[in-house]
C-alpha cells in the first residue's frame, strides 16, 4: 500500500508517519510512504505516482490541500484523501471534493486511528470493484470482474465460475487450481467452506446446518467439524465487505 503526506511542518510529517506505519504493523500490511514538505513538488508527483491514500494539509504556502486534492480527483477519481487544517472554514469544499475525513489540528492519534479504519474498510471496496480475472476457456479468454463471482466450483481438473448473472464459464483442463484461484481474489470477499468450492459472501442468502444457501438458490456444502469456524469465518468477511 501506498500513501502520500504533503505538510509543511517536519514535526507533523514525522508525527503522521509514525501513527501510519504503527498502525499498518498492527494490520500487518505493508506501506511505503512518501512525503513532502514543498506543496508544489507534491503538486508535480500527483500526476506522475498514483497513491492509495494522500493525506494533505490544507494550510500551506503556494499550493494548497485544497489544490492539491482537485488533482487528485482530477487524475485519480478514487483517490482517498484526508485534510488536516488550523481552521474550520473548509467543509464545504472538502464535502464536494468527497474527502473522507476533515482533521482539525493538533493531529489527535486517536482520531487518525479511526479514519484510517475507515479507510481499509473503504479502501477493500475499491480493490474489489476493480479486481479482474482473465479465464482461460475453450472459446478464448474470458476476463471478468471478481465482485460478480458468486461461486466457484472446481471438478475434474476444472473450475466452474458461477457469476451472479446467472452465466457459468469453465476453464480449459488444468489452466487454474482452485487455491491458485483463490490467490486472485480479494481475501476479504471470498472464503473456501469446503474442498472444491469458493464462495463469495456477498452473494449468500442464508446458512443452514450443513450448507450455505446462495442468492441463486445453489447449495454449498459446510462440513460438520468445521462449521462453527467456517460461520465464524463469514461473519467476519461480511462485517468488512
Amino acid at each position: 500500500m501506498t500513501c502520500m503526506v504533503c505538510n509543511s511542518d517536519l514535526d507533523t510529517i514525522e508525527k503522521i508517519k509514525f501513527f501510519i506505519r504503527h498502525y499498518f504493523e498492527t494490520k500487518n500490511v505493508s506501506i511505503e510512504i512518501n512525503t513532502f514538505a514543498d506543496s508544489n513538488q507534491c503538486f508535480h508527483n500527483i500526476y506522475n505516482t498514483r497513491y492509495d491514500l494522500y493525506i494533505l494539509d490544507v494550510d500551506m504556502q503556494g499550493l494548497s490541500g485544497i489544490q492539491l486534492a482537485e488533482a487528485v480527483k482530477k487524475s485519480y477519481p478514487d483517490g482517498v484523501i484526508i485534510f488536516l487544517t488550523d481552521t474550520g472554514g473548509f467543509y464545504k469544499k472538502a464535502y464536494e471534493l468527497e474527502v473522507l475525513q476533515y482533521i482539525e489540528k493538533p493531529l489527535s492519534g486517536d482520531i487518525l486511528t479511526r479514519t484510517l479504519d475507515r479507510f481499509m474498510l473503504y479502501y477493500r471496496g475499491i480493490k474489489n470493484r476493480h479486481t479482474y480475472i482473465d479465464l482461460s476457456t475453450r472459446e478464448g479468454v474470458y476476463t471478468i470482474k471478481a465482485e460478480k463471482i458468486e461461486y466457484v466450483e472446481s471438478c475434474n481438473h476444472r473450475l466452474s465460475i458461477y457469476l451472479h448473472s446467472k452465466e457459468k464459464i469453465i476453464t480449459v483442463n488444468c489452466s487454474v487450481t482452485l487455491r491458485k484461484f483463490m490467490m486472485q481474489l480479494p481475501n476479504d470477499r471470498f472464503i473456501l467452506p469446503y474442498r472444491g468450492y469458493i464462495v463469495n459472501v456477498k452473494y449468500v442468502h442464508h446458512i443452514e446446518t450443513n450448507c450455505f444457501v446462495m442468492q441463486s438458490g445453489a447449495k454449498i456444502p459446510i462440513p460438520n467439524r468445521q462449521y462453527n469456524k467456517i460461520c465464524k469465518i463469514y461473519a467476519e468477511k461480511i462485517r468488512l465487505s
